[in-house]
């Protein structure tokens, strides 16, 4: 499986230049025809607000249409994080355009961030979905949820693979890059953290592999992992944990 995911210097408040900057580099990835998938932070379209009690622009539905029609056009599956308004409440929402133009999933934020206020106005979700992205098992997990591993347990058999997008300051990225690299050791999972940069903000996404070694580094930009995902049933047939 190869997958390409954009360190983004995301444009606060800007939807069309956050969208305009992901389709540039959708078309990147399907000229240089190395991956089918295309990885952003969280709320990569809007970016995480400076103050959430001056309240939450949620998305125009119409930049969710453009990027839909964006993967359809290159074949991509394209992930992408925005505010969305959903039954009279605000969700923190990242979600993965298909080939298809359709929505293959989208997940809600499950554990919203107090300390910066964002549970003043952005509900949490009670449920993780898992799906297939590309036939690999997955699941999305954002940002704050990276510090609460039972958001990665499963009564079934595990994912082996997690996407957490996030907007994960200057301040606290070693343990960001500290996190990653347990919940891939603890869940014999392959681990893609797609982080914003610029301003306070500065990227080292990263790819674990299920033994927790790094084998991507990204401070800026976009970059491509190869994962091959034998290793992960390999890996927990050879040192069970259950």
């Amino acid at each position: 499986m190869i997958v390409s995911f954009l360190t983004q210097e995301i444009v606060q408040d800007d939807e069309k230049k956050n969208v305009e900057k992901i389709k540039e580099f959708a078309e990147e990835i399907n000229n240089q025809k190395f991956s089918k998938i295309l990885l952003t932070p969280e709320l990569s379209l809007q970016g995480f607000p400076e103050d959430f009690e001056k309240g939450v622009k949620c998305v125009n539905k119409e930049k969710i249409e453009e990027i839909k029609c964006v993967a359809q056009q290159y074949g991509l599956f394209i992930g992408f994080g925005y505010f969305e308004r959903l039954n009279q409440k605000i969700y923190n929402a990242y979600s993965i355009a298909g080939p298809d133009g359709m929505l293959l999933i989208t997940q809600r934020k499950r554990k919203t961030f107090t300390y910066a206020n964002e549970n003043i106005h952005i509900t949490p979700a009670q449920e993780t979905m898992d799906f297939e992205l590309g036939g690999v098992p997955a699941r999305i997990i954002i940002c704050f949820g990276l510090r609460f591993p039972e958001l990665f347990d499963s009564k079934k058999e595990k994912p082996s693979l997690y996407i957490i997008p996030a907007n994960w300051p200057i301040k606290r990225i070693q343990h960001w890059e500290a996190l990653l690299i347990a919940r891939a050791i603890e869940n014999q999972a392959w681990i893609i953290g797609v982080n914003r940069t610029g301003d306070k903000y500065n990227g080292h996404s990263m790819v674990v592999d299920p033994m927790g070694k790094v084998i991507v580094r990204s401070l800026q930009s976009i970059e491509n992992a190869s994962l091959d995902m034998k290793m992960v049933i390999q890996l927990r047939k050879e040192f069970p944990m259950n």
